[in-house]
């Protein structure tokens, strides 16, 4: 082999080594996991598939042995992932990657994922907010199963179903959008997503599963699809906020459960095509008060309106059968029930106590009078006819038969029982209280059953040849009926004269029309022939059954909408299967605010209006509200400073302008600082927050207000109290009317000095000097030195206190602990303490009789252990006297004599006793005696004389006299 064949050779063997260490290599790495850090995060992949030399290879994130139940925070997963020199698109999220990482905040999803695994992220309490890539096409079971803190969630377009419990128990969950591609919604999808509110079901789910809004609280509105075709069991238990849901005609069963204790719940519809009111269905709906059952239901089960307090009337559909156990118990404001004839079974439990209504010789009343004789109440049904089934009957010598009338109605309150038979001709037909009929010979007779005002006859030829009519004829060839009507066809027999007159009645359609021995019941709209046969001959009568529309009506009594928001509304007809034209033709009273077109409201602008629609004469009218939500509310600035006093322009700003959401501005301090047109104005010093709440949003701003205060002043600056008086300082401001509060705060620097009130009145309470400071606008002060001392004891009073004593009293010093008493022998002279006392007198003693002493006092008090003096009271003087004579006594003894008395004054050397013939005339000395009485003689008869005595004590060689005693007037 040459040089060339052998390089050539060597490549091909290369190459194919090459080749089977590919194969191994991408056998070796599918499947295996491998870990990679990003974003400050570990996460772990498995490989999907190999890199080719053009694409990456594909991973899904997995979660190796729990290691990402560790996760906190925001996880961000990369688009791609590289290991061993190798790239990943990362696509797949497998199944519980996520599970019980409670502490999760935040993942970005790359934009390639397109399969998020079942239970991916359950349990997740702490996850706020997730991405869902395009690619995504299914929310899988568990998916976000107990997220609690996700709030909201955008569903991209490709998403076609939701899984079983996907966001069960996702309680902060508010809103999310179903994307049209969606067409299942699994079990307990969004059970527990109690801040959901509301809910559009996209066309082409046709079914709503068990649980899927189980205990969703704030759920207040459900748009359900004409596409929907069930409604499972417990779908919207416990949805206590729920308050209108449409349910299209074309749902064939609602599931048990489905709406119990919707409290909120007022009024609903079942469907046309539900043909049975499941167990419970609607228990504890507190609040509803109307229910709209169609003609198809036959059986309504246990509990099925238990406790619906509010329901107030209820109209049992005819078709019904049976009534389940203690259905309609705790319906206290229910209006008497009208149980239907058909019914054949009742269960168990209490009534509403205004009772029920029933048919005579019905099942209901059987029922009711043997269990609850008390509630019940027979319908008056008068009746309409008693005929017999037929009117001529042919009968052997010896045969027997047994007539018996028909009714109708058949539960008329008119059927008594008690029928009174009778023969036309007993010898020929005998007839008993039975109706029992019996030929004794050949001939005719009329037999006649009556029942009070009603009566029937059949006549009854014996031993005759039966003579067959040759043709009949029904009186109406046509015949149009509205269902729930009933009339009898008469037949004409040709010959007139024929005896068998056995006529066999058949419908056509059983459904449309039935007939029972030629009395026919509409039943449902359509058309059927009646057909009567009577031996060869028969007769045809074309029935046509028409269906009159009665109502139309929705699910709105009224309705609240947004503004740019719209909504649809489906009427609904009563009967549902209404042979009338059903067409609606709409209209608003006000275009301006809210439009419609097809069943379709747009809100226009905020207002009031009135949505009509009409079928043919009736109409139905939905009252429209257009409310325009606050969206945003800002103030322009965040903050302002002002001094009191001062007004600035702050604008509020509400979007939409025209929001009709309430707006309630504030101030934390009122007296601070007001808001009112723009303006905020400043009152008075300090801070407050002004709070403007328009609907659910709110903005406030801080206000820091500053005095407009420059200064104040006392009217005193220094300031000399006595203790126990006041005095109220004044404030004067600058400027003298400040906006500002014009409180002044005091403050004493000693308050065992002085005290001051918040009005500027001083306490005095100690002595010394005090600080009082006053301060206004928060710092501004002014000042005064008060100083408190004793007052000087007023009022000094010496007095003599007798021959050898003085007495000096003085007024009372406010506070003061005693007083000290001074004595000198002359006014000038020194003076000296004779006395310290808590009195306010004194009594000096021991002094010389006619002498004069002189006196001065001063307060003290302690102040710790130590004397803080008053000044010296003003001097008083005062001598020693001898007292004044006392208990003077004149009398007369006998004609010219008197006798004048008194006591004896102590210390006294003698008594001089003083006498005048006038009370105003000179005093003539007429004794002087030591004596304690004189007598005077020699007085002229019818003569008035007066008299007086003093003491007096010698001191040396003179008198010192006490002063004179009150003059005594004698007449003689």
């Amino acid at each position: 082999m040459n040089k060339k064949g052998k390089n050539i050779l060597a490549i091909l063997i290369i190459a194919g080594v090459l080749l089977i260490l590919k194969g191994i290599t991408a056998e070796a790495y599918v499947g295996s996991t491998f870990t990679y850090a990003y974003d400050n995060q570990t996460l772990t992949y498995k490989v999907l598939s190999e890199p080719t030399e053009t694409e990456n290879g594909t991973a899904e994130v997995i979660n190796e042995e729990g290691s990402n139940e560790k996760l906190s925070g925001e996880v961000n997963i990369p688009q791609t992932v590289t290991n061993r020199n190798m790239t990943y698109n990362v696509i797949r999220i497998e199944d519980e990657a996520f599970m019980d990482a409670v502490n999760i905040t935040g993942i970005k999803l790359p934009d390639k994922i397109t399969y998020i695994g079942e239970d991916a992220f359950r349990n997740c309490a702490g996850l706020a907010n997730i991405n869902i890539p395009d690619g995504v096409t299914g929310i899988e079971d568990g998916t976000f199963s107990g997220c609690s803190s996700l709030k909201s969630m955008h569903l991209p377009d490709r998403v076609s179903y939701i899984g079983n419990s996907a966001f069960k128990d996702c309680g902060k969950l508010t809103g999310i959008n179903l994307p049209e591609a969606v067409k299942k919604i699994g079990r307990s999808a969004f059970s527990g997503c109690s801040s959901l509110t509301s809910v559009n079901i996209p066309e082409g789910v046709t079914g709503l599963e068990d649980e899927v809004f189980q205990d969703c609280s704030n759920l207040t509105s459900v748009m359900l699809p004409d596409s929907i075709k069930s409604i499972g069991k417990y779908a919207f238990n416990n949805c206590i906020s729920l308050k209108n849901i449409h349910l299209s005609d074309e749902i064939t069963s609602i599931g048990e459960y489905a709406f119990s204790y919707c409290s909120s719940l007022t009024s609903i519809k079942i469907p046309y095509k539900v043909t049975k009111i499941e167990n419970r269905t609607f228990i504890k709906c507190t609040g509803l008060t109307t229910i709209r059952i169609q003609d198809r239901i036959t059986s309504i089960g246990d509990f099925a309106f238990y406790g619906c307090s509010s329901l107030i009337s209820i109209s049992i559909p005819e078709n019904v059968t049976s009534i389940g156990n203690f259905t309609f118990q705790g319906c206290d404001n229910l209006r008497p029930i009208k149980i239907p004839s058909q019914v054949t079974s009742i269960g168990v439990g209490k009534f509403p106590y205004t009772g029920v209504l029933v048919y005579k010789n019905s099942y209901a009343e059987t029922f009711f009078e043997k269990n609850f004789p008390e509630y019940y109440q027979i319908i008056n049904l008068p009746l309409e006819e008693m005929v017999f089934s037929e009117d001529v009957k042919n009968i052997g010598v010896g045969d027997t038969v047994t007539l018996k009338p028909d009714f109708y109605p058949a539960f008329s309150s008119d059927i008594t029982g008690n029928i009174i038979w009778t023969s036309s001709n007993p010898h020929t037909v005998s007839v008993d209280a039975n109706g029992s009929v019996r030929g004794l010979s050949s001939g005719e007779a009329d037999i006649s059953a009556a029942m009070g005002k009603y009566q029937a006859t059949c006549h009854i030829i014996v031993g005759g040849t039966a003579l067959n009519p040759t043709s009949i004829t029904i009186d109406e060839k046509n015949l149009a009926m509205n269902k729930g009507e009933s009339t009898k066809l008469h037949l004409d027999f040709t010959p007139a004269d024929s005896t068998n007159r056995m006529v066999t009645w058949k419908s056509s359609d059983n459904s449309v029309v039935t007939v029972d021995n030629g009395r026919i019941y509409a039943k449902a709209p359509g058309t059927a022939t009646i057909t009567a046969i009577s031996g060869t001959a028969s007769a045809n009568c074309r029935i046509t059954v028409y269906n009159p529309l009665k109502e139309i009506y929705s699910d709105y009594n009224e309705m609240r909408l947004n503004k740019g928001e719209t909504k649809r509304i489906a009427v609904s007809y009563y009967p549902m299967d209404t042979t009338d034209d059903k067409t609606v033709v709409w209209r608003s009273e006000d275009e301006s605010i809210a439009m419609v077109e097809d069943g379709i409201i747009k809100a226009i602008r905020p207002g009031k209006t009135t949505i009509i629609a009409t079928v043919g004469t009736l109409t139905h009218s939905i009252p429209v509200s257009v409310l325009a939500p606050v969206k945003s509310i800002t103030f322009s600035q965040a903050s302002v400073a002002l001094t009191a006093g001062q007004k600035q322009t702050v604008t509020l700003d509400v979007q939409p302008v025209d929001t009709t959401d309430n707006l309630v501005i504030t101030s934390t301090d009122e007296s601070v600082a007001t808001y009112s047109e723009g303006i905020i104005t400043a009152k008075k010093r300090g801070k407050a927050t002004i709070t403007a709440v328009c609907g659910s949003l709110s903005a406030s701003i801080q206000v820091t207000v500053g005095t407009d205060i420059k200064s104040i002043s006392l009217n005193k600056q220094n300031l000399n109290l006595y203790l126990g008086t006041s005095e109220t300082l004044t404030v004067t401001y600058n400027p003298a009317n400040p906006a500002d509060d014009k409180t002044v705060t005091w403050a004493s620097s000693d308050e065992t000095v002085v005290k001051v009130d918040s009005k500027g009145k001083i306490q005095t309470v100690g002595t010394g000097t005090a600080t009082l400071t006053a301060i206004a606008g928060g710092n501004k002060k002014a000042s005064c030195s008060v100083t408190v001392k004793l007052s000087v004891p007023a009022a000094l009073k010496a007095v003599s206190g007798g021959f050898n004593s003085t007495k000096i009293s003085w007024g009372t010093v406010s506070g003061a602990s005693g007083y000290e008493v001074y004595k000198a022998d002359s006014k000038t002279g020194a003076y000296k303490i004779i006395k310290a006392t808590t009195a306010k007198s004194f009594t000096n003693t021991g002094l010389t009789t006619g002498k004069t002493y002189y006196y001065k006092v001063r307060a003290y008090r302690y102040k710790g252990t130590k004397k803080v003096y008053s000044s010296f009271s003003e001097i008083a003087g005062a001598k020693p006297v001898p007292s004044t004579p006392g208990d003077v006594k004149l009398v007369k003894v006998s004609s010219g004599r008197i006798s004048f008395t008194w006591n004896k004054v102590s210390g006294a050397s003698g008594y001089e006793i003083y006498r005048a013939s006038s009370k105003t005339k000179t005093y003539s000395r007429v004794k002087s005696t030591t004596s304690l009485h004189f007598i005077n003689y020699g007085l002229t008869k019818g003569r008035t004389y007066y008299y007086k005595v003093r003491a007096y004590k010698i001191i040396g060689n003179q008198k010192v006299y006490s002063k004179f005693s009150a003059i005594f007037p004698i007449k003689i």
